[in-house]
C-alpha cells in the first residue's frame, strides 16, 4: 500500500475535526446521551464540576480528532474513495469492523452495560461514517 500524503484534502480534514467535536458535544449533552450516560456512570451534575472541568478532556479530544480525520483522510485516499456514498461505506466499515467490535470484547468481558456500550460505541461509530462520509464528497 502506498500512502500518499499529497491526496489528503487537509481542509476536508479540519472540517472533519470540527465536525467530530460538534458531534461528539452534541452526543453528550443532555440533549442526546448526557443524562443516561451520567445515569450509568452515577455521575451528577455536581460531581462533574467537583472533578476540576473537562479542559484536558476537550485537549485530549481536539488532538484525537485530528489524528482520527486524518488517518480516515489516508484510508479513504488509499481505497480511492472519491463520492460521499463510498465515504459512508468506508466509515461504517471502520467503525462497526475495528471500533463496534474491538470495544465490545472488552464491555463483555468487563460486565458493563449494555446501554453504556451503544452511548460510547455510537459516538465513535457515527462519527467515522461521518467523517468519511465529508472525506469522501470532499474528494
Amino acid at each position: 500500500m502506498v500512502i500518499d500524503f499529497d491526496g489528503v484534502n487537509y481542509l476536508a480534514v479540519l472540517a472533519a475535526v470540527v465536525l467530530n467535536m460538534a458531534l461528539g458535544a452534541l452526543w453528550y449533552s443532555p440533549l442526546l446521551f448526557g443524562r443516561p450516560w451520567m445515569a450509568v456512570h452515577g455521575f451528577t451534575e455536581e460531581s462533574i464540576k467537583e472533578s476540576g472541568g473537562a479542559g484536558t478532556g476537550y485537549a485530549v479530544s481536539v488532538i484525537v480528532s485530528v489524528v482520527l480525520a486524518f488517518a480516515v483522510a489516508l484510508l479513504a485516499e488509499a481505497a480511492g474513495t472519491d463520492t460521499a456514498v463510498d465515504g459512508l461505506l468506508l466509515g461504517l466499515l471502520l467503525g462497526l469492523g475495528f471500533v463496534a467490535t474491538t470495544v465490545g470484547v472488552n464491555y463483555v468481558f468487563e460486565s458493563r452495560p449494555r446501554k453504556l456500550y451503544l452511548i460510547n460505541v455510537g459516538y465513535p461509530v457515527v462519527s467515522i461514517a461521518l467523517i468519511a462520509l465529508l472525506i469522501g464528497a470532499w474528494q
